[in-house]
Parts: C-alpha cells; sequence; structure tokens
C-alpha cells in the first residue's frame, strides 16, 4: 500500500489501516477502494473518520463492519459518489460532532436502506439515489442549519414508511428532486 496517491496529500492513517484490514475481510471491497486516486481516498477518509468513535485514526472491527456494511451500499465507489455520501453523513451527523454515534448508524442504515430501493431493487445505491437522498435531508432541514433537529428526523422516519408516495411528494416539493427526475 503506497502512503501517497499520486499527486496528492498524504494518504490518512485511518484509510490506511481500513485498506489493510479489508484486504482479507472484504478482498471485493478492497479492490474497489484501492483504485481510488487521491481525491477518492479523502473523500473515503471523511467517510472512514465518522466511525472512528476514540479519535484514535483507526476502526475497531466492529466499527469497521459498519463502515464497509455502508461502503458496500454504493453501486459504484467513486470520488463522486463518496463526495455526495459525505454530504450524506453530514446531515445524519445530528450533534455535528464528525462522528457517527450508535443511534446516528442506526438512523444512517435505516435511511439508506431505504433509499436503496428509491429507483431500483437491487438494495444498492446510485450516486443518484444519493443524490436524491441528500436533496431530501436538505428539504427536511427546515431552519438551514445543515442538521436535522428532534422534530426534523421524527418526520423523516414517518415519510420513509411509504417511499413511493414520499418521493412523488417530495418531487412536487422539492425543485432539486424534481430536476434530478428529469434529467
Amino acid at each position: 500500500m503506497r502512503s501517497r496517491a499520486p499527486g496528492s496529500r498524504p494518504v490518512a492513517p485511518i484509510v490506511t489501516r481500513f485498506l489493510e484490514e479489508t484486504r482479507a475481510e472484504d478482498p471485493l471491497l478492497h479492490g474497489e477502494l484501492e483504485g481510488l486516486g487521491g481525491k477518492g481516498l479523502h473523500e473515503l477518509s471523511g467517510i472512514l473518520g465518522r466511525f472512528d468513535g476514540r479519535g484514535r485514526g483507526e476502526l475497531d472491527v466492529e466499527q469497521r463492519l459498519v463502515a464497509s456494511r455502508i461502503l458496500r451500499r454504493l453501486r459504484t465507489i467513486d470520488t463522486e459518489t463518496l463526495a455526495v455520501a459525505n454530504k450524506v453523513l453530514d446531515y445524519l451527523d445530528l450533534n455535528t460532532d464528525g462522528r457517527l454515534s450508535p443511534h446516528e448508524m442506526e438512523l444512517c442504515l435505516q435511511v439508506l436502506e431505504v433509499f436503496a430501493h428509491a429507483e431500483s431493487q437491487d438494495g444498492l445505491l446510485s450516486r443518484r439515489e444519493l443524490q436524491m437522498l441528500y436533496a431530501v435531508l436538505r428539504h427536511f432541514d427546515s431552519d438551514d442549519s445543515a442538521r436535522l433537529e428532534a422534530p426534523e428526523i421524527r418526520w423523516l422516519r414517518h415519510s420513509l414508511g411509504d417511499l413511493p408516495r414520499f418521493m412523488a411528494r417530495m418531487r412536487a416539493e422539492n425543485p432539486h428532486l424534481h430536476r434530478l427526475a428529469t434529467e
């Protein structure tokens, strides 16, 4: 494993360790991640850092499993998709501390599971589905605080119960989602 992607800053230790561990634990995921360039590795570092509950720059087995589970939900792992995933995780980091608590991880997995079926039934999130999710999260952020408050979270969870109806309403109310739907 090289410590620096060509033409970029050094690879964060959390990424290096994660790649080392996934080589044996999840070779397919490792293969996809290993092909990332400098910017992609930087985005990956942002995602992995959210699961480092102790701030040690490494993930224990349980944290790696949750991070891997989320990464495996992505249909394509590339720089742009990871950048959108980071934006989504910003909203799901409810206390804005840069890390996902167990409660926030649960919400994250629930929301990603629902949106993995927004346009397809394969259980994988396309970049477009992530963009749709990001637009929905921004829509629920009624005070533009770049975070969801308790009432907004309750409304989001309630709304996700009937995704087709919810998405139809969101497309009608949300200009960004409407634009994504017509692309």
